[in-house]
This record gives structure tokens, sequence and C-alpha cells, in this order.
């Protein structure tokens, strides 16, 4: 995926933070420094309700980099379900950035059918095993947890569509992908702590999703 949304603001998106916090200049100028020099700092700024207030009311979100109203949204919600961890918040916008902006969603993709396409990733995981190549195994483990959690979350109502075609129930894709990332996270790889995570709180994680993808911050 992605490098850190939270760790890496771009310039226009300092700019922006600025303008909305700041009304003297010296104090813009001390702000701008601050977001690229002070990470303690800076995590704080992006906790700010006036920047986050700002950003849910701005309709044009043009103007703001995916990554920053991501970031800013997930940690928003997450921190409603008790969760409040940064590092999870920048993980999952850095999740949702990666299969919103960076995966080819034409109708040549077999991602577009969650129904079919995990069929086909779980046969291939199936082969992998049986030749003990762990490494490709881990993999896709951690992809099929990671797609399906952002299809339980942020787009719910294709597998609510698919049901309705005879499909799987939507609720069982839940089951799938916990299970994946429980498989994921018994690696012995750098990875495995987060699929962990992902595993231990994914429902509230994904409400977290639901939440976001009806709020005003997409």
């Amino acid at each position: 995926m992605i490098d850190s949304c939270r760790k890496q603001i771009v310039e226009e998106d300092a700019g922006l933070i600025a303008d909305i916090l700041c009304t003297v200049e010296t104090d813009r100028e001390f702000l701008l420094d601050l977001l690229q020099t002070a990470p303690d700092l800076r995590d704080d700024v992006l906790d700010d309700p006036k920047l986050v207030g700002a950003i849910m009311e701005e309709v044009d979100k043009s103007s703001i980099s995916p990554r920053l109203y991501l970031y800013i949204g997930l940690r928003h919600f997450l921190c409603k379900q008790g969760l409040n961890d940064r590092e999870l918040a920048d993980y999952l916008s850095t999740m949702c950035v990666h299969f919103l902006f960076n995966t080819p969603w034409g109708t040549n993709n077999p991602m577009m059918r969650p129904d079919t396409y995990v069929n086909r990733v779980v046969d291939i995981l199936a082969d992998v095993t049986a030749r003990e190549d762990w490494s490709r195994a881990w993999c896709l483990h951690s992809h099929l947890g990671h797609y399906l959690l952002f299809f339980t979350g942020l787009l719910p109502q294709v597998l609510h569509a698919l049901e309705l075609q005879g499909s799987l129930p939507h609720d069982s894709y839940e089951t799938v992908a916990k299970y994946h990332f429980k498989q994921a996270s018994n690696f012995d790889v750098p990875g495995a702590p987060i699929c962990d995570k992902l595993h231990a709180h994914f429902s509230s994680i994904k409400k977290c999703l639901n939440e976001l993808s009806i709020s005003s911050f997409l």
C-alpha cells in the first residue's frame, strides 16, 4: 500500500490546514513549519475539532487530498468507537486510498465481483499452501482480509445487491475476512501484528467505514 497518510502531508494540504486554523500570518508560518518538523504536535493539529468540522462541511473535496480527508475522517469515527489509535487510522486510510484511487476498477477487473473473486483467490491460496510457498500464502491471506474489509466497510451495498442475485449472505463476508486476517496474523512477518489487530476489531472498524461511506467526508 501507499506510504503514511498522516506523516506525509503535501504542501497544498498544509496550506489548507493553516488557512482553517490560523488568523494571523505569523501563526500560519509557525504552523506550516510545525506540520513538517514536529510529529507529535502535528498529530494534535490533525485532531483539532475545528479542522475536522471544516473538512466535514467542505462540499468540494477536490481542494483536499484523499490522504488527508480519509485519515481525518477515519480518525474521527474510530475515536467514536473507542479506538484511539493513530497508527490504525493511518493504516486504514492508506488502505482506502489504495483501493479507491490506485486500483483499476474497470469492468475487466475480477475484483469487481467479490462473490467470484474470493473463490478464485482461495483456489490459488490452496495451491500455494500445498506447495508450502508461505510468503505467497501470507500475501493472499492478508489481501483477502483487506479486500473484504474494504467492501464490507465502504461498499456494503454491492454485497447486498449480490445477495439479492443469489450470492452469499452479505454478513458472511465479514466471517471470511476475519478468518483470513486471523490466518495472516499467525505468520512470522512484519505485517502480522496489524492483521491481528484488524481481526480483533473487525466489526468496529467495519462500522467506522460504514459511517465514513455515508458521511460528508466522502
